[in-house]
């Protein structure tokens, strides 16, 4: 006789909006759905087009949802940027311990560490009450590191970022395909200050009058960016915002992505990962945990932050020196079987919720 599915009760952010949390929650849903041996009921954590009261109304509704839910579950997950991680984490894992249900706790991003420095009173008895969960996923491998340190009695696994990952989805790079053999360069990213669009358009100032290249900037445009700078030359343009399906279309497209980002709260950018997927190398910068993903001359270059010069020398160097290009693209396809969601989501993730599951059976 066979064993009836284990009930998950997963509780993170369903899009809209589109963000990294939102992707990634979604891509594990899309894993679970084609599971038979767990079934899933969600709580929807999103708080797109909500003011600050309907934020506070969508959090109480959200919170008795759980309520409602916890007793009919095997196991409870969360997933959840820091803040959220932070306080509904540490409440949570108190509710699940006095329902005797394990406590599965994700965390997006690489902002955590930085952010507990500054925690005091019933924050820091949150981020504590967390930290005991049955088990805490962790995108970032330093962090788990750190934190296995910190807390050396609690369980942390490295969760990473992933996409859907087809061996058979990459494509020839376009330059090799045309006549004139212009690089395509893109920039998939929010368009904002902090993931460096304004070293970008500074190094394509620098890169002069050639015109073996051009530069695609996609995103959403956040307001304090001047539109202005990216009318400095006809080898940048902006494209507007892009749909998840519109993605890798863009990168398939692309010889190679850009990300010059130094902004606080990067992680490992999921633009990189599903770069990679589709068989394209990156020129990204040595900022945060970039360098965990991006390995300098194996899949991509590393460039210094805020650095135009540095950022320019690195296309340069790839429009110098096609063979180069290849070399780096073979590196990406090989970079992106670790980033599968299939292997994170369904091996992983189902196989720690099944291990969990099994063992409190036997307690």
């Amino acid at each position: 006789m066979s064993c009836p599915p284990s009930k998950l009760l997963l509780i993170g952010p369903v899009p809209p909006p589109l963000g990294g949390a939102t992707v990634l929650f979604q891509f594990l849903l899309d894993e679970l759905s084609l599971r038979e041996d767990i079934e899933v009921v969600v709580v929807n954590t999103s708080s797109v087009g909500c003011g600050q009261l309907g934020k506070i109304y969508l959090l109480l509704g959200q919170f008795f949802k759980v309520l409602w839910f916890l007793p009919q579950v095997d196991i409870v997950s969360l997933h959840a940027s820091t803040n959220r991680f932070i306080l509904f984490g540490g409440l949570l894992r108190v509710l699940c311990r006095a329902c005797r249900r394990p406590f599965i706790a994700r965390l997006f991003g690489g902002s955590l560490l930085e952010a507990i420095k500054q925690l005091s009173g019933l924050k820091q008895w949150c981020f504590k009450s967390a930290m005991k969960a049955d088990c805490v996923l962790v995108e970032i491998k330093e962090m788990r590191e750190r934190l296995s340190e910190q807390f050396p009695d609690s369980k942390f696994l490295w969760f990473a970022n992933s996409r859907p990952y087809d061996q058979g989805s990459a494509t020839c790079l376009p330059s090799i395909k045309s006549v004139e053999g212009r690089l395509v360069f893109s920039f998939i990213s929010h368009v904002r200050p902090e993931k460096g669009i304004y070293e970008l358009a500074s190094a394509v100032q620098l890169l002069g009058a050639r015109q073996d290249f051009e530069v695609r900037v996609y995103g959403p445009l956040f307001p304090e960016v001047d539109l202005s700078i990216l009318e400095i030359s006809d080898k940048i343009s902006y494209r507007g915002s892009l749909d998840p399906d519109e993605v890798s279309t863009v990168i398939h497209a692309s010889d190679l992505v850009l990300l010059p980002s130094w902004y606080g709260g990067e992680g490992h950018p999921g633009t990189l990962i599903e770069a990679f997927v589709l068989e394209r190398p990156v020129i990204a910068t040595r900022w945060k945990y970039i360098p965990e993903v991006v390995e300098d001359s194996v899949n991509g270059l590393l460039v210094d932050p805020k650095d135009s010069t540095g950022l320019a020398n690195a296309m340069r160097r790839i429009l110098n020196d096609r063979s180069l290009l290849k070399v780096l693209a073979d590196g990406a396809r090989q970079s992106a079987s670790q980033f599968s969601s299939a292997y994170w989501n369904g091996d992983v993730f189902c196989g720690l919720c099944l291990e969990i599951s099994k063992s409190k059976e036997r307690e």
